[in-house]
């Protein structure tokens, strides 16, 4: 099943003056549960480009909405999937020795074929 949504919805639970912060929690069509349900980040609407644009604050925002959607539903599939416990569970009390020039070779590798 793809991570990617196609709707995020924001909520706004509160403003916060002292700190300029508006505390939001994401959902969207992929997630299994609304935004109340996941936790929530805090956002300074003086970080983006005009904080006097209350719309375009919220895109900015819901935007970085996508990436934490994607890895709500990441988590959701992965604790579903009760064989991956099991072959993590098998890892238990193993060593494993890599050399530095294969971990640097995998890790080039791994993100060029992305």
């Amino acid at each position: 099943m793809s991570t990617i949504p196609t709707t995020i919805t924001l909520k706004i639970h509160k403003y916060e003056p002292e700190s300029e912060s508006l505390i939001v929690s994401f959902s969207s069509d992929k997630t299994k549960g609304k935004a109340d349900d996941y936790v929530s980040f805090a956002y300074q609407p003086t970080i983006f480009e005009d904080p006097y644009d209350t719309e375009t604050v919220l895109k900015h925002i819901a935007h970085s909405g996508i990436q934490v959607t994607e890895d709500i539903v990441k988590k959701e599939q992965y604790q579903e999937n009760k064989e991956i416990t099991k072959k993590y569970q098998e890892l238990v009390g193993k060593e494993f020795t890599f050399s530095v020039k294969e971990l640097y070779n995998f890790i080039h590798n791994y993100h060029n074929k992305k």
